[in-house]
């Protein structure tokens, strides 16, 4: 876990990846996945804006990843103290994968004194990643009838981290809002933000 850590930081700037922030990231690129689609509360779970949020979603996925990459998967389940019920990780969110490969490490949250923090990290190939699956999940997170779903009882949130260490590249899909993405270099940074340049969010001053 150390030295994953370390990767992370020294890497993207993220000094806390139970808890990212990206301030200190110098190549983050903010992009949205609801742009010019109907956001209206009444229609958020239409099936059509859902589908095309799955979609960007999966098409951003696609292009960081390829069939060859070393990849990590880091998984933050945030749960009330002392009240953690397992996630069926490995089954849902992966193929061909043994349960004794995911690394875990429990951390209590700096910002909630009532939360913990339960950090699995896994190395894997694209092709063992559920991304269609797991990208559902996230964006349906904020509506809890809708499945797949992330969070059961006694979750407060769940987040994916996923670095590609080929290219020195991570994704952060949060919501149905957006994604971040980082990178190690400036080349890559301006291929991202030109690739999705029209979906990007304009941060205030």
């Amino acid at each position: 876990m150390e030295n994953l850590k370390m990767y992370m930081s020294n890497t993207f700037g993220v000094k806390n990846m139970e808890e990212p922030s990206y301030f200190d990231s110098k190549y983050v690129i903010h992009t949205q996945l609801e742009k010019d689609l109907s956001t209206s509360e009444g229609e958020k779970t239409n099936v059509t804006y859902l589908k095309n949020v799955y979609s960007k979603g999966e098409k951003i996925f696609h292009s960081i990843f390829e069939k060859k990459d070393d990849i990590v998967v880091i998984i933050n389940v945030e749960t009330v103290r002392g009240r953690y019920s397992k996630l069926d990780m490995i089954r849902k969110f992966f193929r061909n994968i043994n349960k004794y490969d995911m690394k875990y490490e429990k951390n209590k949250s700096n910002t909630f004194e009532d939360i913990d923090i339960h950090t699995f990290y896994l190395n894997v190939q694209k092709e063992n990643i559920a991304d269609q699956y797991i990208i559902s999940a996230i964006c349906n997170q904020d509506f809890p009838p809708l499945i797949p779903k992330l969070k059961k009882r006694n979750v407060e949130g769940v987040n994916f981290l996923f670095v590609n260490k080929t290219k020195h590249t991570l994704l952060h899909i949060y919501d149905d809002r957006g994604a971040y993405i980082l990178t190690s270099n400036s080349e890559d940074y301006d291929y991202y933000t030109n690739l999705y340049r029209e979906n990007l969010f304009i941060e205030e001053e």
